[in-house]
């Protein structure tokens, strides 16, 4: 096989220089609270159980975020989860979101591609869209909805269900956070 580019192997040579152009990111913090191990606490516990794990494993905290994309599978669990994920005190999330601070351009942009629901909230796509946005908006990929000097992003992906549908329990909450 004759290679496009002698110093090439078999795969494509332009394609790997072009990509090392790119901004890398890697995940600096996972929490993850799975329903199983933890039957008796509630999903918004599990949340801030998964944040505190992922926080205390990236060495950093709420205040050093500069986005998020939050599990927003109805609206009013949107607020709640911000509250626990220490975006702001507990009971302010309404006030929180009227100043503006959840806008890109705002204190702490928060599901600057719309979130779950503006995608039809895909079961099962949930999570890696998170990521993929959060990756996208730390590399400055984002285009339209792009969060300016975006450098460290928040996912917060709730999921699955324990033993039966009729149960709709969560089965996990999981926190990952992404530097560039």
């Amino acid at each position: 096989m004759r290679r496009a580019i002698p110093s090439s192997l078999t795969s494509s040579g332009p394609r790997s220089e072009r990509s090392q152009a790119m901004r890398e990111v890697c995940v600096i913090g996972v929490g993850m609270t799975p329903f199983g191990k933890f039957p008796q606490k509630s999903i918004l516990e599990l949340g801030r159980e998964a944040a505190r794990e992922a926080y205390e494993r990236a060495g950093l905290g709420p205040e050093e975020l500069d986005l998020a994309e939050v599990h927003d599978c109805f609206t009013p669990a949107e607020i709640l989860h911000y509250e626990d994920l220490g975006l702001c005190p507990k009971g302010e999330g309404g006030p929180f979101i009227a100043s503006g601070a959840t806008q890109i351009g705002g204190k702490i942009p928060v599901n600057p591609s719309g979130g779950l629901i503006s995608k039809g909230h895909p079961l099962g796509a949930t999570g890696i869209a998170q990521i993929a946005e959060l990756v996208w908006q730390l590399r400055g990929q984002a285009g339209g909805r792009q969060v300016a000097g975006a450098r460290v992003g928040l996912a917060h992906c709730a999921g699955g269900f324990q033993e039966s549908l009729e149960l709709a329990e969560v089965a996990s909450v999981t926190v990952t956070i992404l530097k560039a």
